[in-house]
């Protein structure tokens, strides 16, 4: 009975031990599923001169589902990979014009140097300041800076792009990427390419970037023809910089600081955006040259509680010919660590004349603009990450 037993347990162990190799190459790989499903209501006091309730879906954050995954290859250098698809939570439709994974897709190498990734990717300059901005944080797109002409929303992605990332060193860590554009016949044509830098500690950080891209209409935009082939018009729809798309090159420089105190934080961002030798075009009637945007934002967050999240920012934006004033007001409460439900309040003021030579009028991000030069949104959300 002894020596049965013996035997058994000595089986067990040989099967046991045989398992091995193939537990460990399944430890060395592995694949995240992950994703934010969002919707809600915003009332808007005026769009195209008449007050609005109406469903929005991925306010705070774009719903979305993505895969991330990763293998050991040994001696520290792993494969890594990233596809995320946006989707209309209210419809279900795809976002980003229908793209199955419109808003990344890239594969790479990662190592103790460094990780270098290819394919459709968001630029560093948004990834090291956008990251500062109320917006991003607990505002969502409708507290975006007006126009987002900045890209502080990462809103720009780049296909064909190569990114460098390094590894954090006593808070220090940089990006850089480079996308041709693959135009045949010219390597200017929509080429980008975009740098950004931080240091972070306990206490708070610094942050900076430079973005510039050639052919902004077809580069940014998402438009199909360059500036002066025919049947041009400009791909932008707001009025803040719809006029300024004709641009050969669109240049942004951003900076931004951080501060924690306990409960609070503190962050201000300055940017510059530049649209270098516009084409005055049917769609586009700037009288040429160059035209730019210089915009500041303070914000601050208070952890009112373990579960409610408040938060305040003022952006001033000061385009060529206007003026674009916006105070953002928020609060956030969790349900769990997965769900949350967020109350924001925008109120934009314009003046001056616009990029379309017209009176300037309010156009809060993700509305449609105003007719007159105020406008006020207040959007309730729900949100779940899993």
């Amino acid at each position: 009975m002894k020596n049965n037993r013996t035997h058994r347990h000595v089986a067990y162990a040989v099967v046991a031990l045989s398992c091995l190799p193939a537990m460990q190459a399944r430890a060395q790989s592995s694949v995240t599923l992950y994703g934010i499903i969002e919707d809600g209501l915003v009332y808007t006091n005026n769009q195209k001169g008449g007050a609005a309730l109406q469903a929005t879906t991925g306010a705070t954050n774009t719903s979305r589902f993505g895969l991330r995954g990763t293998e050991d290859l040994g001696g520290g250098y792993r494969t890594v990979f990233t596809l995320e698809s946006g989707f209309d939570a209210s419809t279900g439709k795809l976002g980003q014009g229908g793209l199955m994974f419109g808003r990344t897709a890239s594969v790479g190498l990662a190592s103790p140097y460094g990780t270098v990734t290819a394919g459709r990717q968001y630029e560093p300059l948004s990834q090291y300041v956008g990251t500062l901005s109320s917006a991003l944080q607990w505002a969502g797109w409708t507290g975006a800076h007006p126009g987002d002409v900045d890209n502080m929303q990462s809103t720009i992605r780049f296909n064909h792009s190569v990114q460098y990332a390094s590894p954090a060193r006593n808070g220090f860590s940089f990006k850089a990427m480079f996308a041709p554009g693959g135009a045949a016949g010219s390597f200017a044509r929509e080429r980008a390419l975009s740098v950004g830098a931080g240091w972070q500690s306990r206490l708070g950080g610094v942050s900076a970037g430079y973005l510039n891209m050639r052919d902004p209409s077809v580069s940014a935009y998402g438009g199909t023809l360059l500036p002066g082939e025919a049947g041009y018009t400009s791909p932008v729809t707001s009025p803040i910089y719809s006029g300024y798309a004709s641009a050969r090159t669109l240049q942004i420089i951003a900076v931004g600081a951080n501060a924690r105190f306990s409960q609070v934080r503190v962050n201000a961002i300055y940017t510059n955006t530049r649209y270098q030798d516009v084409l005055t075009t049917a769609s586009t009637p700037f009288r040429g040259g160059t035209a730019q945007f210089n915009t500041g934002e303070l914000n601050g967050s208070y952890q009112l509680t373990a579960n409610l999240l408040t938060g305040v920012a003022f952006i001033y934006t000061k385009a060529e010919d206007a003026r674009y004033m916006q105070w953002n007001l928020g609060a956030d409460y969790a349900l769990s660590k997965r769900t949350d439900i967020g109350l924001v309040g925008v109120w934009q003021r314009a003046t001056g004349t616009d990029s379309t030579g017209k009176a300037a009028v309010a156009h809060i991000a993700s509305l449609t603009a105003s007719s007159n030069s105020n406008q006020v949104a207040v959007r309730l959300n729900l949100r779940h990450r899993f």
